[in-house]
């Protein structure tokens, strides 16, 4: 059992060292309206032998000004997935949530108060 644990620390440690980590913050004015929206993603990929593993996730929040200095969200989308790669083939499964947010000067969180969701596998 001892040299289980070893083999799969060492096999975490190496994987480490060739680790990837990317990503990126958006911010986004609609020039016509009053709505704006801020984008957060993060991806995480490192190989494991033969295989290459990548996570990701994003944060979408959108809002609406209520003057030049104040604004308030009204949605937020949340994407979440992993990926197992091995030369062309791949397996992804992807979690997205959409979910509108309460607030009192927003009159349209109400569109949709109970949230909108998918979970999907990839197989390609």
């Amino acid at each position: 059992m001892k040299y289980i644990i070893m083999i799969l620390i060492l096999l975490f440690v190496s994987s480490m060292i060739f680790a990837e980590i990317h990503g990126s913050i958006s911010i986004a004015k609609h020039l016509q309206e009053p709505n704006a929206n801020v984008n957060i993603k993060l991806n995480y990929s490192f190989d494991i032998f033969i295989f290459n593993m990548k996570f990701y996730g994003s944060w979408l929040t959108w809002f609406c000004f209520k003057d030049s200095l104040w604004a308030y969200p009204f949605r937020d989308i949340y994407e979440i997935g992993a990926r197992v790669q091995y030369k062309v083939f791949f397996v992804d499964m992807n979690h997205f949530c959409n979910h509108a947010v309460y607030h009192g000067d927003n009159k349209r969180w109400y569109s949709n108060k109970w949230g909108e969701d998918l979970t999907t596998i990839s197989l390609g």
